[in-house]
């Protein structure tokens, strides 16, 4: 059994959470002596119990005798530590359909199959579609020289060589950053006719649209750890949480004290337990393609200053599938990307990122839309 490493890098997340009782404490200094004796006395009895509230949770978390989820789906091609899964279509009358869907490099591809409820492979393998899931892996030997856009010319069009020949019509998902390479091969498929659609989910675009306060912060961590010992050929995954820490500091206390309360059995719990341990058995970045995320990407915002829809052929039907409260990818980043492939169909839902794939809205919404705009194009 493997330990579990998460919430990582917890001595950032403890030392944050020391820096909002500090935070509180300088609050403190407006009011009158007796009031602030009160209220620190009574701040430092809150602090201590969610200190405590929270390492019990986390305790409880790591000790699970449980090995966190891996994607158990025949692998149907490989290209270094690069696997193609395929998951066979589980509806009696199967479609000679495919879906190719392409995740973030950051994190595993698990987030698409979560869990038994909260697959979203698996459950549109049930619809009668091929799925085809790609994990990227960790950098190998030649891959760590990889910038993004040599993982799209370098791995995903090898891997998907032939697939049209397959089936009569394959689609395209991306999510994430996973978008950006999904639209960068459907503009190299332009002769390809079995490309049949493109949907991306989340996917970013405009870099600037959060604001220039968290880009810069963002930039100048990255400009510092990237010239570390630790990080000379890959960007190591705790120095990638650091960087989503900084979006949200305080989003990991708020959900570990409400997985306290969970119940084993419940399948919130479960849903916890497969999110985080997603969240935090990630896969370092090449230096290369971190490179061109964080200062081509955020510091220059280099892709709004593309010109026309990238080439995707005209007749391409596309969606854009976005999260209102999304804090990794900002809605209005979503926006510009659906503004540049225009005409595009757009979907948008009242949750954050990860939930508009495995989350309550995705179950409940986000999926059958999907399911039914694939429908809509697989008729004609």
């Amino acid at each position: 059994m493997r330990k579990r490493q998460g919430p990582r890098p917890l001595t950032a997340h403890f030392l944050t959470l020391m820096g909002n009782a500090s935070s509180l404490m300088d609050e403190a200094s407006k009011f009158s002596e007796t009031a602030k004796q009160f209220y620190a006395q009574s701040l430092d009895k809150q602090s201590a119990e969610k200190v405590e509230q929270f390492l019990k949770a986390v305790k409880r978390y790591q000790s699970l005798e449980t090995d966190p989820h891996i994607i158990k789906a025949p692998i149907f091609r490989s290209l270094g530590n690069t696997n193609l899964h395929y998951f066979e279509p589980g509806s009696p009358s199967p479609r000679d359909e495919a879906i190719f869907i392409i995740p973030s490099l950051i994190n595993k591809a698990t987030i698409l199959d979560l869990t038994q409820q909260r697959s979203f492979v698996r459950y549109f393998a049930a619809q009668g579609y091929h799925i085809y899931l790609i994990e990227w892996g960790a950098p190998d030997e030649q891959s760590k020289d990889y910038d993004v856009d040599d993982y799209v010319s370098k791995r995903l069009l090898t891997l998907l060589e032939d697939l049209d020949k397959r089936h009569a019509k394959m689609h395209l998902m991306g999510f994430c950053m996973g978008s950006l390479m999904a639209l960068q091969f459907a503009a190299m498929k332009e002769t390809n006719t079995s490309l049949s659609s493109l949907a991306c989910f989340a996917p970013p675009y405009d870099f600037h649209a959060a604001g220039d306060v968290v880009v810069n912060n963002l930039v100048n961590y990255y400009s510092t750890i990237r010239a570390w010992p630790d990080n000379r050929d890959v960007i190591e995954i705790d120095y990638i949480q650091m960087m989503f820490l900084g979006l949200d500091p305080n989003h990991v206390f708020h959900k570990f004290l409400k997985f306290a309360d969970y119940g084993d059995a419940e399948e919130r719990f479960e849903y916890f337990v497969a999110m985080e341990d997603w969240v935090n058995d990630g896969v370092p970045v090449s230096k290369k393609a971190a490179d061109q995320m964080i200062l081509n990407w955020y510091r220059d915002n280099s892709l709004m200053q593309k010109e026309g829809n990238w080439g995707l052929p005209n007749d391409l039907p596309r969606a854009i599938f976005m999260a209102e409260k999304d804090r990794i990818v900002p809605l209005q980043s979503s926006r510009a990307f659906a503004d540049a492939i225009a005409p595009a169909s757009r979907f948008s839902y009242a949750c954050g990122h990860t939930s508009l794939i495995a989350g309550d809205m995705a179950r409940e919404k986000v999926w059958q839309d999907y399911k039914n705009w694939l429908a809509s194009h697989s008729e004609k």
